[in-house]
């Protein structure tokens, strides 16, 4: 039988649990026993965890919460299920092991006193830095190998590069194009090539829609100046994700004169050919400033801002897009889902995220979305609307085999995660279960909170 948790031992479990699995199991036990030997037992305080984990993917979310009350056991092996065991920020020492199935984030700064092989031969022209880069936007970073790259488009560019094993932090020199000017814009990659479409120019706040690539083996940046097909228009906050290591793909975002764009275009990094597939189902409304990831072939949006003439709009919703058929999908939150299909209001187990703009999603292991940081508008007791920054004492997670939000309490032990960051940037480090996931994350911490 597959291992699907710690190695299978049998344990006893108290009273209210045996009467829960007995009650909610009944049926399972059944079939169980269909497959022991006459002289076995199929008494539940014999069962490894292996074939309680079996057990629990049959149940639905509603069951697994009154489930997870019985003991703590069962609270934990529920917590695992739906969401992850434990969340903790620390403020160094990137390697550091955590729980099994648990999330673990680091800072940017590193660490300060470990050493840690690593098969990258130093570069003469990359400067180690001693305090980490600022960030800039929510998607400035990416990787490549055992490294993440944040380009920094200033006057003068350079890379910053992240070395994961030494956890230390470098930058390169670049060579611009004639006629480069500073911009900010998400950034991806495929293979040693860092792709970047469209953003605002820094002085002029002038936006672009041009294609820009940087070489991680010649650092030069150029513009793709041959394209073919429908070019999207000008834009910034939008989002940049690969598709089947080959496609760009780039929805929504803010153009000239608009309260958002909620249009979705392929750049084919083969041909240099730009398409628009035509969708179908639930399209999100406009938005820009959202978070995005892919997932297999899904690509996954949450959040955004949409303007409007009398304050902004401010998403808080899930949407999937199917990029096989091309068909959008909406996850209602809870309550919703449950009145349409009983026609009554009846609330469902799950805890979604709270509306917010400029927050990080993570796709971690095979069926978890992590979301955490970001902003929103709020009004103050004059009816006035102001910048609202959400805290890190909580990640929301999304089991998407569940269609199950939970929010998990963070810690850490200097007090960062009670940080209300204005601009978070975050990208995976480790999905390997055993050692738990790791993520690096950075923030810019605001100057005065208004936040309680």
């Amino acid at each position: 039988m597959q291992q699907l948790l710690p190695p299978s031992r049998p344990f006893k479990l108290c009273r209210s649990s045996r009467q829960t699995l007995g009650y909610v199991f009944n049926p399972l036990f059944y079939s169980y026993s269909m497959f022991s030997t006459p002289a076995s037992s199929t008494n539940i305080s014999n069962l490894t965890l292996d074939i309680l984990q079996l057990i629990l993917d049959r149940l639905d979310s509603y069951s697994l919460a009154q489930l997870s009350t019985s003991c703590r056991l069962f609270h934990s092996l529920v917590r695992r299920e739906l969401s992850f065991e434990a969340a903790r920020w620390y403020q160094r020492h990137h390697a550091r092991s955590a729980r099994n199935d648990s999330i673990s984030v680091f800072p940017m700064s590193g660490h300060d006193d470990e050493e840690y092989e690593s098969d990258y031969v130093d570069n003469p022209l990359e400067t180690p830095l001693i305090l980490p880069p600022p960030v800039y936007h929510q998607s400035c970073m990416t990787r490549i190998g055992d490294r993440l790259y944040m380009p920094f488009m200033t006057m003068e560019p350079v890379c910053f590069i992240y070395d994961i094993p030494r956890g230390s932090w470098q930058r390169h020199p670049l060579q611009a194009y004639p006629g480069y000017t500073p911009f900010v814009t998400p950034v991806v990659a495929m293979g040693h090539r860092i792709y970047m479409f469209g953003g605002r120019q820094v002085v002029t706040a002038t936006l672009s829609n041009n294609v820009i690539v940087l070489d991680t083996e010649t650092w030069a940046l150029q513009p793709i100046e041959l394209m073919r097909g429908p070019v999207p228009r000008p834009r910034h906050d939008h989002t940049l994700d690969i598709l089947k290591n080959r496609y760009l793909v780039v929805f929504g975002g803010v153009c000239s004169s608009s309260p958002g764009e909620n249009d979705l275009h392929l750049f084919d990094t083969h041909t240099n050919t730009w398409t628009e597939p035509k969708l179908q189902g639930q399209i999100p409304p406009v938005r820009f400033g959202h978070a995005s990831t892919v997932l297999y072939n899904d690509l996954y949006i949450f959040g955004g801002c949409q303007l409007q003439p009398h304050g902004n709009m401010v998403h808080d919703m899930l949407y999937r897009l199917d990029m096989e058929t091309w068909t959008w999908y909406k996850y209602d939150h809870p309550e919703a889902y449950e009145y349409r299909r009983d026609g009554g209001a009846r609330s469902m187990p799950g805890h979604p995220p709270r509306d917010r703009f400029y927050c990080t999603m993570q796709s971690i292991g095979s069926h978890k979305l992590v979301i955490f940081g970001g902003q929103t508008v709020r009004q103050d007791g004059d009816d006035n609307n102001i910048l609202h920054a959400h805290s890190l004492r909580s990640i929301d997670v999304f089991n998407i085999r569940r269609n199950h939000w939970s929010a998990i309490p963070t810690t850490s032990s200097d007090g960062e995660h009670n940080a209300y960051p204005q601009d978070l940037t975050c990208f995976p480090l480790s999905s390997q279960q055993q050692d738990g996931h790791k993520l690096l994350w950075g923030f810019i911490q605001p100057h005065q909170s208004n936040i309680r």
